[in-house]
């Protein structure tokens, strides 16, 4: 970006009498003293960036249109509210000599702007926010930025003084000579392209009990793909949800975090001590109906906290919820995408699953009810910048209780295949339930831990919020398809809760495709809750 610097002094001496009229209008077209010092802060530090402009609607400190304010205007409003969503890490390095050295060499500014969608980010910023007039309440619309923008025969930078609106005309202060795009890929993605091949002499074997021939080696990449294909055939095909797709019920609870939070863990939904969220819990069986409630199963928990405020992991999700998804078992069944597409294609006879999956069955326990069942997220995510998680939910009341056998369960009760179903109903009826929401904790978004869900780990737990769900009914035929309906995903999350390792990185993919597989087979429309819907 080429810099006029004789057309911006001819611009301060043509506007201001004295040297500090003029350093304060550079000032204010900058947003900052030539030190960096924000107009935005008098007390702050030199080259700060620890400011805002909410204290500042007006524009009296920091004019609205000044640079720094309309290429990042924080907390300030901002036309389509965009405000913290369009984040760049930016770097800037000069070239050119000293402008007292050699006032008619060129010079300017290489600046690297750093994003994960150019569209929403980057080039939003440039067209919205730069080069256009429409950016924020307050500001003359014909107005672009006052240095970085495009300036015609008339542009003009307007701000408030205590005269009233003082406005001065513009010439071009800075002229983009090149540009080009570069793209990195993530930590996550370089892991993923990483990832070995499943071994050849698995992937290659053919099963002499189902007759199936293994898949052949494919890199993680196809691997992910095809894993991907088939959760949109099986969603199509079935016209439910691909993995959970029986429910016991949905009901409505309370999700309340914890006071006294050490302060690494005050992050994302658990920043303000005694936050309460409205929620949806969701109770289910990985398997479709027709099985006894008794059959070893996964067992699921679903959560949607609405009313949370943060950035989405997804871009154009705009959507106030967090959803956690959790099932009764500490760690997943296979460490790679490589293993998982083996399971999808193997079939699903005990005797196979033993020999060739042995963590699977052990995964699938028999319970007495889903309200006194512990449940975990078994991938890891982020907490923030500096830590990973794993999520547990335990039951205080009532309290947890060990997992039976099929046979002791259908001793008790009786042949009901939907006996979990009547547990929760007959508890719920005249009590609540209470859980304890809990994380454990690692440093760092990376390593074999985060990558590996089948790895259990030994970090203590840590509770951090309390998740209440009061008594209520929740059988009526409107609760139940909405039971149906309703969508979760452990992509629809902030980005300070977002999912870390390659398993959670199909997910997204997958989940994203079993529900527009399902959505288009019913023939309906997504809808997130709100949490007042009426049944």
């Amino acid at each position: 970006m080429e810099q006029d610097r004789a057309a911006f002094d001819a611009f301060l001496a043509a506007n201001a009498e004295t040297d500090t009229r003029r350093e304060l209008l550079a000032a204010k077209v900058v947003g900052r003293f030539r030190d960096g010092k924000p107009l935005a802060d008098p007390h702050a530090a030199a080259a700060s960036n620890d400011f805002d402009y909410v204290n500042d609607p007006g524009g009296q400190l920091c004019p609205i249109g000044a640079h720094t304010r309309r290429a990042y205007p924080r907390s300030s409003p901002t036309l389509g509210a965009a405000g913290r969503r369009a984040r760049l890490i930016r770097r800037g390095m000069t070239y050119g000599p000293p402008f007292d050295e050699a006032p008619d060499a060129k010079r300017g500014v290489l600046g690297l702007f750093l994003c994960v969608d150019l569209e929403h980010q980057f080039e939003f910023v440039l067209k919205n926010w730069i080069n256009e007039g429409l950016f924020a309440p307050g500001l003359p619309p014909q107005e672009a930025d006052p240095l970085a923008g495009p300036h015609g025969a008339c542009a003009t930078f307007t701000y408030p003084d205590g005269r009233g609106a003082v406005s001065h005309r513009l010439s071009q202060f800075v002229t983009t000579r090149g540009a080009v795009y570069l793209f990195f890929p993530s930590a996550p993605g370089i892991r993923h392209l990483a990832q070995p091949g499943p071994d050849s002499s698995r992937s290659s074997r053919t099963s002499s009990t189902d007759g199936t021939a293994g898949a052949r080696a494919h890199g993680p990449s196809e691997d992910a793909a095809r894993i991907v294909a088939n959760v949109r055939e099986n969603a199509a095909t079935l016209g439910s949800r691909d993995a959970h797709p029986r429910h016991h019920g949905i009901v409505r609870a309370r999700f309340t975090v914890a006071a006294g939070l050490d302060s690494t863990l005050r992050q994302g939904i658990f920043a303000r001590p005694g936050a309460t969220f409205p929620a949806y819990v969701r109770f289910s069986n990985g398997r479709p109906g027709g099985l006894h409630d008794a059959a070893p199963d996964a067992r699921g928990m679903a959560i949607k906290l609405m009313g949370v405020e943060g950035t989405p992991v997804l871009e154009g999700d705009e959507l106030r919820t967090q959803d956690f998804i959790l099932v009764a078992h500490p760690t997943f069944f296979v460490p790679s995408l490589a293993e998982y597409l083996r399971f999808q294609q193997s079939s699903k006879a005990p005797a196979v699953l033993a020999r060739d999956f042995p963590l699977v069955l052990p995964s699938f326990p028999s319970i007495e009810s889903p309200l006194a069942t512990v449940y975990f997220s078994q991938t890891a995510y982020a907490l923030g910048d500096a830590l990973a998680v794993k999520y547990s939910v335990r039951p205080v009341e009532p309290a947890e209780r060990p997992h039976l056998s099929p046979a002791e369960i259908e001793r008790r009760f009786g042949a009901d295949p939907r006996y979990l179903q009547k547990a929760m109903a007959e508890h719920l009826d005249h009590h609540g339930a209470t859980f304890e929401f809990r994380v454990q904790t690692r440093p760092g978004h990376d390593g074999r831990e985060v990558d590996d869900p089948t790895i259990e780990w030994t970090q203590p737990w840590t509770t951090v919020a309390t998740l209440t769900i009061h008594p209520q009914k929740f059988l009526s035929a409107r609760q139940i398809r909405f039971a149906e309906h309703i969508s979760y995903s452990p992509w629809h999350a902030k980005q300070d809760h977002r999912p870390l390792g390659p398993i959670n990185m199909v997910r997204r993919e997958a989940y994203l495709a079993s529900r527009e597989a399902r959505y288009a087979a019913t023939h309906s429309a997504l809808a997130e809750p709100t949490g007042d819907e009426k049944f």
